[in-house]
């Protein structure tokens, strides 16, 4: 089976706290649809870039590896449905995330 699923972690901007910090979230994209999912991780829109937190700090270094983390854990998922030879939507997906 031909998967094509795109994964993207994005900053929700217009969700900043009072402590100015915004939410991570992760995209995921298949067959023409798209489903959101929040991360947990929340980091000042000056420190991202590119799908990563900048910086060397402990803080940011843990905040990459839990992020990191996720999009491996999202492929296994991702490859494991595609292997059942069975159809699957974003909603299954979503479903067998962080269980």
């Amino acid at each position: 089976m031909n998967m094509n699923i795109k994964i993207m972690f994005w900053l929700r901007r217009n969700r900043e706290a009072k402590s100015l910090v915004s939410p991570v979230y992760c995209r995921l994209s298949y067959a023409g649809k798209r489903i959101e999912i929040a991360t947990g991780v929340s980091v000042p829109a000056s420190k991202w870039k590119n799908g990563l937190v900048k910086g060397n700090g402990a803080v940011e270094k843990a905040q990459n590896m839990m992020l990191k983390s996720m999009m491996a854990e999202l492929i296994l998922i991702c490859n494991s449905m595609d292997k059942s030879d069975t159809s699957f939507s974003l909603v299954d997906v979503k479903k067998n995330i962080w269980v």
